[in-house]
C-alpha cells in the first residue's frame, strides 16, 4: 500500500509540475527524512483517506487514489511551512526561506490539482465539488492553527486550554480533511461523514500530542520546543504547573542546562510528560469510540482498527525527560 501511495504521489506531482528543474526540485524535497517519498515515511494522511474511501465503498478507484494523493501532498506541504517557520531547514541541503516556500506552494498546488482530479473522478453531480469545498475549509482551519501556534510562540506563556485549542485546530483540521475527503468523495450519507471526520480528527490531534511529548525537552540531543518558544499541550503545562515557580522563557534555557541535568529534569518533575500523555490517550480512545459507531453502521472495520492499533504507544514509550 505504501508503495503505491508513493507511486501515486510522484504521478501526481509529476503530471501537475510541469516545469522539469522545478518538478525535479519538489520530488527531492519530498524523498528528505520524514517527507512521503522517503523510504520511511508512513503517509498516514494518504492511507487515512484511501482505507475510509474502501471502508465505505469496498475498494479503491481512481477518486480514491487522487484524493490520497491531495491531503498526503497538503499535509507534505504544511511539513515544508513548519520547517521555514522553525527554521529547521537542513543546512547540508543549501535550503534556505527563498528556496522552501516556493517548493511548499508548489507542494501546496499539487495537493489542490490533485484533489479536483479526485472531485472530477468522483462523478458528474455535486458531490465531488462539495467534497472539494470543505477540503478547502478544512485546509483553512488548519492553517489558522498554524497561525496561533506562531502567535503563541512570541508570547511569554499560555493556558493548556489556548495550547490544546491550538493543537485541534493545527492537527485536528489536518486529520479531519483527511478523513472527510475520503468519506465525502465515497458516499452522501451525512452521519457517516460526520463519524468518519471526528475519526480523522481524533487520531491526528492524538498524533500530534505524542509527536509535542516527544519533542518538547528530548531526553538526548539538542533542547526541542521548549528552547524555541513552543507552547504544546506539555509545555504550556510545565510554565504553569506551579504558580510559585518564575516563568520559564527561551531565553533561559541554555545548552549547558540542558547537559546538566538543569530544566530537563525540573521538566520531567513537572509532570508534564504524564499530563500531555494522559490528554493525549483521551483523543485515543475517542477515536476507538467513533470507530465503534462507524462498526455498527458499516460492520467490520478490520483495516481501520488495525491502522489505529499501530498508531497506539504504551506507557514505556512516553518520552521521558529525567
Amino acid at each position: 500500500m505504501l508503495d503505491a501511495m508513493r507511486s501515486e504521489i510522484e504521478k501526481g506531482v509529476s503530471r501537475h509540475c510541469n516545469v522539469p528543474s522545478h518538478r525535479d526540485a519538489v520530488l527531492e524535497a519530498l524523498r528528505r527524512p520524514g517527507f512521503a517519498l522517503h523510504p520511511e515515511a508512513q503517509c498516514r494522511a494518504g492511507i487515512l483517506t484511501l482505507e475510509i474511501y474502501r471502508a465505505i465503498c469496498g475498494g479503491l478507484d481512481a477518486a480514491a487514489w487522487h484524493g490520497a494523493v491531495a491531503v498526503e501532498l497538503y499535509q507534505e506541504a504544511a511539513f515544508l511551512f513548519d520547517d521555514v517557520a522553525d527554521d529547521d531547514m537542513d543546512s547540508a541541503l543549501a535550503s534556505n526561506t527563498a528556496t522552501e516556500i516556493p517548493l511548499a506552494i508548489s507542494v501546496m498546488n499539487c495537493a489542490v490539482a490533485a484533489a479536483c482530479d479526485a472531485a472530477m473522478a468522483s462523478g458528474a453531480d455535486a458531490s465531488g465539488l462539495l467534497a472539494l469545498q470543505n477540503m478547502v475549509r478544512n485546509c483553512i482551519a488548519a492553517c489558522a492553527g498554524q497561525h496561533m501556534d506562531a502567535t503563541l510562540a512570541l508570547r511569554e506563556a499560555s493556558t493548556t486550554a489556548e495550547a490544546l485549542d491550538m493543537t485541534e485546530l493545527k492537527a485536528g483540521g489536518c486529520g479531519r480533511l483527511a478523513a472527510s475527503f475520503g468519506a465525502e468523495l465515497a458516499t452522501q450519507d451525512e452521519e457517516l461523514r460526520r463519524l468518519f471526520s471526528d475519526l480523522g480528527f481524533n487520531i491526528f490531534v492524538y498524533l500530534q500530542l505524542l509527536d509535542d511529548l516527544r519533542g518538547a525537552y528530548p531526553a538526548k540531543g539538542a533542547p526541542g520546543d521548549l528552547l524555541q518558544g513552543k507552547k504544546t499541550v506539555p509545555l504550556a503545562y510545565f510554565h504553569g504547573a506551579a504558580s510559585n515557580r518564575r516563568a520559564i522563557g527561551a531565553d533561559d534555557i541554555m545548552l549547558r542546562d540542558y547537559n546538566d541535568g538543569g530544566y530537563r529534569r525540573e521538566f520531567g518533575d513537572s509532570g508534564a510528560n504524564t499530563f500531555g500523555a494522559v490528554v493525549a490517550e483521551a483523543y485515543l480512545n475517542q477515536a476507538k469510540v467513533n470507530l465503534a459507531d462507524l462498526s455498527a453502521r458499516l460492520g467490520s472495520l478490520d483495516r481501520l482498527e488495525r491502522l489505529i492499533e499501530s498508531l497506539e504507544i504504551g506507557p514505556q514509550e512516553i518520552p521521558s525527560a529525567q
